[in-house]
């Protein structure tokens, strides 16, 4: 997988990096971490007339009025960026991040961090660090994590997708997390 694998969906303000007694010294920087009271709300914005109905930004906020809140960006697999089957199980509707397709990420100054795994199902949920399992666990069975409690390449976080399925039969979505 290379960048051009992964699709842009937005910006999240979050609360700063988290830290766990199991891994002293690594800011874990998950979806997970709580977003802006004021920007945590569903969009309800079109974009090329593409809906936009998640939690992500399509603009960079100025995080000077959020304060003690940092800006994280991210991006999903493209692959898994497909139509979604409707609650009658056969009318199929846009992916809920197909607005993406249709705008450019602005010049950010966002750097990569890693990789997160992601129960899409679930809204985005990090299975990595809120999963059933420890994060000693975790880098048992699939290698270190980086100093942001991340994958470092798409190779490692689609080994712990893999371990997922197997040991628990959760579904994981390999996304960028970028601040």
């Amino acid at each position: 997988m290379s960048d051009d694998d992964f699709l842009f969906v937005g910006y999240l303000a979050q609360v700063p990096w988290l830290t766990d007694p199991e891994l002293p010294g690594v800011r874990i920087a998950t979806i997970d971490r709580d977003v802006h009271p004021a920007l945590d709300t569903i969009r309800y914005e079109t974009i090329a007339g593409v809906a936009n109905v998640t939690r992500f930004l399509t603009y960079l906020p100025d995080m000077s009025r959020y304060s003690g809140y940092v800006l994280g960006g991210y991006a999903i697999a493209r692959a898994a960026v497909v139509a979604e089957k409707g609650i009658d199980g056969k009318t199929m509707f846009p992916s809920k991040y197909e607005y993406a397709r249709q705008w450019r990420r602005p010049d950010d100054g966002l750097r990569l961090l890693g990789y997160d795994v992601v129960d899409e199902r679930a809204h985005p949920f990090s299975i990595l660090h809120s999963g059933p399992w420890s994060l000693a666990e975790v880098i048992d069975a699939c290698g270190p994590l980086n100093d942001f409690g991340l994958f470092e390449t798409p190779m490692a976080a689609q080994h712990f997708c893999d371990f997922a399925r197997d040991d628990n039969q959760e579904e994981g979505t390999i996304w960028q997390v970028w601040g």
